[in-house]
């Protein structure tokens, strides 16, 4: 992505000027959501507060039979659909709410997806910053393998107290990037800001 000012070299492959950057990109939510109208009424405030204030009128509510998963793997599903799934190397799956506290929720979204065996899966478990930690460890990885592909996956489920600032911004959704060599959305710079902090975060389901 191209800055003003100081701009960077996109990100290439090794020994080229080749850009590295995302391909294809996918988002998907859960169909049943609160009108923050609803929610307004029950705080006693104004609607415009939501509406305006975050820009933002429903919150998305998962149904009982959808997790990070699903919609992880439902983000996914139309750019595997359009894809050789052999040339895809790499899936990343960040999250801050996995389903086991062991196996990677990669893994279920690679099965669900029928990906082939030889393709790394990696869960990366760390607020929002692990979408963009996968965003980058993709690029890389497709900076130095320009023949194969790497899947991110990004999906939460965010909730916060009752009554809290937080709550009317808290929901579900997943979006999903296909990182390649010659992206055709949009090639990415090397460079970044960095920023570390120890702060409490949503609660985990």
């Amino acid at each position: 992505m191209t800055s003003t000012g100081d701009t960077q070299a996109a990100w290439t492959m090794s020994g080229t000027d080749t850009p590295v950057g995302i391909d294809q990109l996918s988002f998907f939510t859960a169909s049943t959501f609160l009108d923050l109208k609803t929610l307004a009424r029950a705080r006693g405030v104004d609607w415009r507060k939501y509406y305006d204030g975050l820009g933002q009128e429903k919150m998305a509510v998962p149904p009982l039979d959808e997790d990070t998963v699903t919609l992880a793997a439902s983000a996914a599903h139309p750019l595997v659909q359009r894809t050789d799934k052999n040339e895809i190397g790499l899936v990343l799956f960040a999250t801050e709410s996995g389903v086991d506290q062991s196996k990677s929720a990669g893994l279920f979204v690679h099965g669900l997806l029928d990906l082939p065996p030889d393709c790394r899966v990696v869960e990366l478990k760390q607020a929002c910053y692990s979408g963009t930690a996968a965003l980058r460890f993709a690029c890389m990885f497709a900076a130095a393998r320009p023949n194969k592909k790497a899947l991110v996956l990004a999906s939460d489920i965010a909730r916060y107290p009752l009554g809290s600032r937080g709550e009317p911004t808290q929901g579900c959704g997943a979006v999903a990037m296909l990182v390649t060599a010659r992206p055709r959305i949009l090639a990415l710079e090397p460079g970044e800001g960095l920023h570390a902090q120890d702060v409490m975060d949503f609660w985990r389901p």
